[in-house]
C-alpha cells in the first residue's frame, strides 16, 4: 500500500511539472481566415537519465490547418510513425509522407536517435564532493546540483561585411519539485524558488551561446552594461539545499527558440535620439574646451595689459604729488586779489532800477496779447475737434453698418451659424433614429449570447453526473462486492460517454481555446512589461539621471566662474573709472577756478588803480599792487609749466595741450605802474578743458563660455524632457504590470482546471474505448480511479460554478435591456421638438437682418450731413486764430526788447557784485585746491596699493583659467568622447547581432523534417529519470 501511494505521488508531481512546461511552451490558438496556411508544430520529448544523457526521444507533430488540403505532403525522419488522434492514413516514400487528411488536422508521433540541438547535464555534489546519481539515493548532507546547458547549433552569418559564428537563440528552463521533508534551505543562482508550505517548486533558466552570439565578452562593454565587469548571460544554474534521505522525482527542462522574437530592432527609435543627444553632448564638450582655452588666453592678455595700467597708476601718483605742491603756492597769493572788488558794484544800481520799470509795462502788454492768441487757438482747436468727430462718426457708421460693415458681416456670420446649427440638429435627429435601431440590435444579440451560455448547462450537469459516478466507483473499489464494481463501471461508462460528447462540442472547445489564449497573452504581456520596465529603470533612466547630474554640476561650475569673473572685472573697471573721473573733475574745477579768479582779480585791481590815478599819494601803493600781481602771475605760470612737463612725461598729450593753452593766456597778462598813470591790459579768463580720463580694462572674450552654457542648458532640457517621459511611463508600466499580474495569478487556477479537463478528455476516451477490459484490470484501476477522483472532485465543482456564474452574468446584463430600449426611444421621440425649435430660431435671424439694414441707412444719411458742414467752420476759426497770433507776436517782440535792456542792467549790477565776491572766492578756492590736491595725492597712493592687489588677483585667475582649460580637455577626451564612441561602436554592434539572430538563417524551424515552403516551430521537453531512495 505504501508503494502504491509513493507511485501516485511521483506520478502527480511529474505530471504537474510536465503539464506546466507543456502549457507554457505550446499555447493553442484558434485558426482564423487570415492564418489558414498549413504549418507544422513539433514537440520533442527527450527521456533522459538522471545525469541528463539521452535515453529515448519521441516526437509529436501537429500539422495545423491540414484539412485545407485533401492530400498533404510532409517530410519526416522519424521511425515508427503512427496517427495518435484520428484514422487518417498516409503513404511513405523515403522521408516523404503523403496524408489523406479527410478535412482534419493531423496529429502523429514517432521516434528518432537524432542528436537534439540542445542538451542538459546534471552533476551532483554531496558535502563538496561529486557523486553519481545512483550513489546519492538515501544520503543526507549538503547537496549541490549543477545544471549545464549546451547549444549544439552553429551558423556562420555576415555582419557588416564580417563573418561571425552564431548560435540559434535558445532559452532553456528547468523545473523540479523538492518536498520539504527531504529538502530545506533551497537556493538557486539563476532562477526562483517558490514554496507552498509542503514542497519547494524550483524554476531555473539559461541561454547557452547567446552571450557569445551578441559579442558581450568584450571588455569595452563593461561601462555599457551598468559598469559591471562580471556581467554575463547564464548558461548554467546551481541549486543548493540541505537534504535528508535524498530522493528526487523527475525534472523537466523546456527549450524554446523565440526568446528574441519580441525585440523589433527596426522600431528602436530611442537609439537614434540618444545617439543624437550624445553627439550634441560631444559638440558641447568641444565648445567647452575651446571656451576654456579662450578664457585662459584672455586672462593672460588681461595680465599683460594690466601691468601697463599699473605703471600708469604709479605715474599718476607722482603727478598728484607735484600738483599738491603747486596748489600750495597758488593759495598763498590769491588773498591779495580780494581787497578791491566792491567799488564797481556801487554805480550800477540806478540803471538797473529804471530798466526794471520799463520791462514791467512791456510784460503786461505781452501777457494780454498772449491770452488773446491762446483763446483764438483754443477756438480753432475746438472747431477742428468737432469736425474731426463728425468725420469719425461718419466713418464708424460706414465701417460697422455699411454694405460690407463689421456689424453687418457679424450678423451674416451669425445667420450662417444658425443655419449650420439647424443642419447639425437634423443630423442629430437622424443619428438618434440610428441609435435606437442599434440598441435594439444589441439587445437581440445579447439575448442570443445568453441563450448560447444556457446551452453550457448540460455540461455542468454532465460534470456532476461524472463526479457522482467516480465517487460511486471509488466506493465500490474499496469494498469486496463485485456487483457494486460492475454497476459503478457501467454508470461511469455512460457518464463518460455523455461527458465526452459535451467536451468535444464546439462551445466547450471554443471556451477552452479562449481561456488558453488569454493566459498565454497575459504571460507574454507580463514578460514584455517587465522587460520594458527593466530597460527604462536601468538603461535609459540610469543614463539620463547620470548625464543630468553631471550636466547640472558642470553648468553650475561654469555659471559660478562666469559670474565671478564678470563681477570681478566690473568692480575693477568701476573702481578705476571712478578714481580717474573724480581726479579729473577736481583738477578741472581747480584750474578753472584759479584762472577765473586770477582774471577777475587783475581786472578789479586795474579798475581800482584807474579810479585813484589822480591821487599821487596812492601811486606808490599802485606800483606795489602791480608788482604783487605780476609776481603771482609768474608763480602761476611756473606751476602750469611744471604740470605741463609732468603730463608730457606721463604721455597724456591731451592734458598737456589744455594746460599749455592756459599758460599762453597767462603769459599775455601784465600789470604796469608809473608815477601818475596806471595802464592795464584787460584779461579774459581761459576756459580750461581737461582731457577726459578713460580707463578701460581689456576683458577676455567670454562669448565661448556663454555659448557653452547655452549648449549645456539645451542638453539639460532635452534630458529633462526624456527624464519626464521616463517618469511618466513608470507609473503606467507599474499599473500594467499589476493588471497583468492579476491575470497571471488567476492563470494557475485556469491552467489547473484546463489541465484537468484535458487530462479528463484523454482519460474519458481511453476509458470509453477500453470498457471491455475494465472488468479484467480492476486491481490496476484502483489507484487510477482514486487519483482521478481526487483530481476531478474540486475542478468539476469549480467548472460547474463557472458555468453558473456565466449564466448569472448574462441574466444581470439582460436586466438593463429595457432601460436601453426606453432611453433610445425617448431620444427618438424628442427629436421633432428640437427640429421645430431651431426652425423658429432660423426665422428670427431673417428679421434681425432686415432691421439692421434699415438702421444703417438712417444713421449714414445723418452723419453725411454733419461731415459736409465741417469745412466752412474750420476756415473761419483759422482766420480768427491767425490775427490773434500776429498781435501776440508783436507784443512779445516789444517785451523781449525791454527784457533784454533790464537783463543787461541787472547783469551789469550782478557782475559788479560777482566781481567783488569772486576775488574772495578765489582765495577760498585756492585753499580748497590745496586741500583737494592733498586728498588727490593720498587717493593716488591708495590706488597704487590697490592696483598691486589686483595684479596678485589676476595671477590667481590666470592659474585657475589654465586648470579649467586642462580639466575641460580631460572631460572631453576621457568622458564624452569615450562615451560617444562606446555607444556608437559597441551597442550598434549588439543591435546588428540581434537582427542577425532574428533572421531566417539563425531560426530553428524543424527537428525531424518538414516539407518545403511549410512554416514550422519546435519545442523540446527533456525529462530526467527519478532517483529513488530505498524503501524503509
Amino acid at each position: 500500500m505504501n508503494r502504491n501511494r509513493k507511485l501516485r505521488k511521483q506520478m502527480m508531481s511529474g505530471l504537474a511539472v510536465g503539464m506546466a512546461a507543456v502549457m507554457g511552451a505550446a499555447p493553442v490558438y484558434a485558426a482564423t481566415g487570415e492564418d489558414a496556411a498549413v504549418s507544422k508544430e513539433e514537440i520533442v520529448y527527450v527521456n533522459a537519465n538522471a545525469d541528463g544523457s539521452e535515453d529515448q526521444i519521441t516526437v509529436s507533430n501537429w500539422l495545423k490547418n491540414a484539412g485545407t488540403e485533401k492530400n498533404l505532403k510532409d517530410e519526416s525522419e522519424l521511425k515508427d510513425i503512427k496517427n495518435v488522434k484520428g484514422d487518417e492514413e498516409f503513404t511513405q516514400s523515403g522521408n516523404e509522407l503523403t496524408w489523406q487528411t479527410d478535412g482534419e488536422d493531423i496529429y502523429y508521433q514517432g521516434t528518432t536517435t537524432k542528436e537534439p540541438p540542445v542538451s542538459v547535464k546534471f552533476t551532483y555534489y554531496l558535502d563538496g564532493k561529486e557523486i553519481k546519481p545512483d550513489d546519492l539515493a538515501g544520503k543526507s548532507g549538503k547537496l549541490k546540483i549543477k545544471v549545464d546547458y549546451t547549444n549544439n547549433t552553429k551558423t556562420t552569418v555576415d555582419i557588416n561585411g564580417k563573418k561571425e559564428t552564431m548560435y540559434t537563440p535558445f532559452v532553456l528552463m528547468t523545473g523540479m519539485i523538492l518536498p520539504q521533508d527531504t529538502f530545506s534551505n533551497v537556493k538557486i543562482d539563476n532562477g526562483k524558488v517558490i514554496s507552498d508550505g509542503s514542497r519547494n517548486i524550483v524554476i531555473g533558466f539559461g541561454m547557452p551561446g547567446l552571450q557569445e552570439s551578441l559579442g558581450l565578452n568584450s571588455d569595452s562593454l563593461e561601462d555599457l552594461v551598468s559598469g559591471d565587469s562580471d556581467f554575463e548571460l547564464p548558461e548554467s544554474l546551481e541549486i543548493t539545499a540541505d537534504v535528508e534521505n535524498f530522493s528526487l522525482d523527475s525534472t523537466f527542462t523546456v527549450a524554446l527558440d523565440d526568446v528574441l522574437d519580441t525585440i523589433d530592432t527596426d522600431n528602436i527609435t530611442g537609439y537614434d535620439d540618444l545617439k543624437d543627444a550624445l553627439s550634441d553632448l560631444e559638440d558641447a564638450a568641444m565648445e567647452l574646451v575651446d571656451g576654456s582655452k579662450a578664457l585662459s588666453d584672455g586672462v593672460d592678455t588681461l595680465k599683460d595689459s594690466y601691468k601697463e595700467l599699473d605703471d600708469g597708476i604709479g605715474t599718476l601718483k607722482d603727478g598728484a604729488d607735484e600738483l599738491n605742491s603747486g596748489a600750495g603756492t597758488l593759495a598763498s597769493g590769491a588773498g591779495t586779489l580780494a581787497s578791491g572788488a566792491s567799488t564797481l558794484a556801487n554805480g550800477t544800481s540806478t540803471l538797473n532800477s529804471g530798466a526794471s520799470t520799463l520791462n514791467s509795462g512791456a510784460a503786461t502788454l505781452s501777457n494780454g496779447a498772449s491770452t488773446l492768441s491762446s483763446g483764438a487757438s483754443s477756438l480753432a482747436s475746438g472747431v477742428n475737434s468737432y469736425t474731426e468727430g463728425a468725420d469719425t462718426l461718419n466713418k464708424a457708421i460706414q465701417t460697422y453698418l455699411g454694405k460690407n460693415g463689421v456689424l453687418t458681416g457679424s450678423v451674416t456670420e451669425y445667420v450662417n451659424g444658425v443655419n449650420k446649427v439647424v443642419a447639425g440638429v437634423k443630423q442629430y435627429t437622424d443619428g438618434t433614429t440610428q441609435l435606437s435601431d442599434g440598441v435594439a440590435s444589441y439587445v437581440a444579440g445579447e439575448k442570443q449570447l445568453a441563450a448560447g451560455a444556457e446551452q453550457l448547462q448540460p455540461l455542468a450537469d454532465g460534470l456532476t453526473e461524472v463526479n457522482s459516478a467516480i465517487a460511486t466507483l471509488n466506493v465500490a473499489l474499496d469494498g469486496k462486492d463485485e456487483n457494486d464494481i460492475l454497476a459503478g463501471a457501467k454508470q461511469l461508462s455512460e457518464g463518460l460517454t455523455s461527458l465526452n460528447e459535451q467536451l468535444q462540442s464546439t462551445d466547450v472547445q471554443s471556451l477552452l481555446t479562449m481561456v488558453d489564449g488569454m493566459t498565454s497573452t497575459g504571460s507574454t504581456l507580463i514578460s514584455e512589461t517587465e522587460a520594458l520596465s527593466g530597460v527604462l529603470n536601468t538603461t535609459i533612466a540610469g543614463s539620463v539621471n547620470s548625464m543630468m547630474t553631471n550636466g547640472s554640476e558642470l553648468m553650475s561650475q561654469m555659471d559660478t566662474l562666469s559670474k565671478g569673473l564678470e563681477s570681478y572685472l566690473s568692480g575693477l573697471e568701476a573702481q578705476i573709472t571712478n578714481q580717474a573721473t573724480q581726479m579729473g573733475t577736481q583738477m578741472a574745477a581747480q584750474v578753472q577756478a584759479w584762472a577765473d579768479g586770477a582774471a577777475a582779480q587783475l581786472n578789479q585791481e586795474a579798475t581800482a588803480a584807474a579810479q585813484s590815478a589822480a591821487d599821487t599819494a596812492a601811486s606808490q601803493a599802485s606800483a606795489d599792487a602791480a608788482k604783487q600781481a605780476n609776481d603771482q602771475l609768474s608763480a602761476a605760470a611756473a606751476t602750469l609749466d611744471a604740470q605741463i612737463s609732468a603730463a608730457k612725461s606721463a604721455g597724456n598729450t591731451e592734458l598737456a595741450d589744455s594746460l599749455s593753452k592756459a599758460r599762453n593766456q597767462i603769459g599775455s597778462v601784465s600789470v604796469s605802474a608809473s608815477a601818475g598813470t596806471v595802464s592795464v591790459t584787460p584779461v579774459t579768463a581761459p576756459q580750461i578743458t581737461l582731457p577726459e580720463l578713460n580707463f578701460e580694462i581689456e576683458r577676455p572674450d567670454l562669448s565661448g563660455l556663454a555659448a557653452m552654457q547655452q549648449k549645456m542648458s539645451d542638453i539639460k532640457s532635452r534630458y529633462s524632457d526624456l527624464q519626464k517621459t521616463v517618469a511618466a511611463l513608470m507609473p503606467q508600466l507599474e499599473t500594467m504590470k499589476k493588471q497583468m499580474q492579476t491575470i497571471t495569478d488567476n492563470k494557475a487556477v485556469v491552467e489547473q482546471n484546463l489541465g484537468a479537463m484535458q487530462k479528463l478528455t484523454a482519460g474519458v476516451a481511453q476509458l470509453d474505448a477500453g470498457g471491455s477490459t475494465l472488468y479484467k484490470g480492476i486491481d490496476t484501476l484502483s489507484a487510477g480511479v482514486s487519483q482521478l477522483y481526487s483530481s476531478t472532485n474540486e475542478s468539476f465543482a469549480k467548472a460547474t460554478a463557472g458555468i453558473n456564474a456565466l449564466n448569472a452574468g448574462f441574466t444581470q446584463l439582460s436586466a438593463y435591456n429595457d432601460t436601453l430600449l426606453s432611453g433610445a426611444s425617448q431620444l427618438k421621440a424628442n427629436a421633432p421638438a428640437l427640429v421645430e425649435g431651431v426652425t423658429t430660431l432660423q426665422g428670427g435671424t431673417t428679421q434681425l437682418t432686415a432691421g439692421l439694414g434699415q438702421l444703417g441707412s438712417q444713421l449714414s444719411d445723418g452723419s453725411a450731413k454733419l461731415s459736409a458742414n465741417s469745412g466752412s467752420l474750420r476756415s473761419g476759426a483759422s482766420q480768427v486764430a491767425g490775427g490773434a497770433s500776429q498781435l501776440a507776436s508783436g507784443a512779445s517782440t516789444l517785451a523781449n526788447g525791454t527784457s533784454s535792456l533790464a537783463s543787461g542792467a541787472s547783469e551789469l549790477n550782478s557782475g559788479a557784485s560777482t566781481l567783488a565776491s569772486g576775488a574772495s572766492t578765489l582765495a577760498s578756492g585756492a585753499s580748497t585746491l590745496a586741500n583737494g590736491t592733498s586728498s588727490l595725492a593720498s587717493g593716488a597712493s591708495d590706488l597704487k596699493s590697490g592696483s598691486s592687489k589686483v595684479v596678485d588677483g589676476i595671477d590667481e585667475l590666470s592659474d585657475g583659467a589654465k586648470e579649467l582649460a586642462d580639466g575641460t580637455k580631460k572631460f572631453e577626451e576621457e568622458g564624452t568622447s569615450k562615451l560617444k564612441s562606446t555607444f556608437e561602436d559597441d551597442l550598434g554592434d549588439v543591435l546588428d547581432r540581434i537582427q542577425a539572430l532574428n533572421s531566417d538563417k539563425c531560426a530553428y524551424t524543424s527537428y525531424s523534417g518538414k516539407a518545403n515552403g511549410m512554416d514550422g516551430s519546435v519545442k523540446f521537453i527533456i525529462e530526467t529519470a527519478a532517483i529513488e531512495a530505498a524503501e524503509e
